[in-house]
């Protein structure tokens, strides 16, 4: 029987020996040598490395807009609340200045009636006086 391993062809080629099998065919051993072809090994090395750097920068930018559109959200609804509460302090500034106002004029009319009493009330006295007369 022949010894594969020392054959010169086995030494001649430019390849990796993880394991040897034996096939016969009609009779003879024939070895099956397998070989790593080391430019197919990296390829798919570097495509897998590729698939998973590519998912995980894709992860992180996913949870870094998730985490931009929160605080967008949060600063939103912070402004929501300044701007309801400036609209309700301008109603309430509005408010007292229409019962200000309202009071104002009031006062006014009141004024203006105890005057004409007081015209009314002067005008009867004299025009009494003067039918006395």
């Amino acid at each position: 029987m022949v010894d594969l391993a020392d054959s010169r062809w086995f030494n001649r080629c430019n390849c990796v020996r993880v394991s040897t099998q034996y096939d016969w065919y009609d009779n003879v051993a024939v070895e099956i040598v397998m070989k790593i072809d080391w430019k197919n090994l990296t390829s798919i090395v570097g495509f897998i490395g590729a698939l998973g750097g590519g998912y995980y920068k894709l992860d992180q930018d996913t949870k870094h807009v998730v985490i931009e559109q929160e605080q967008m959200t949060r600063v939103k609804y912070v402004r929501w609340q300044l701007d309801s509460l400036r609209m309700e302090r301008k109603i309430q500034e509005l408010k007292w200045e229409m019962r200000d106002s309202l009071k104002m004029e009031i006062a006014r009319l009141k004024d203006e009636l105890k005057w004409k009493l007081v015209l009314n009330i002067v005008c009867s006295e004299t025009t009494n006086q003067e039918l006395l007369v």
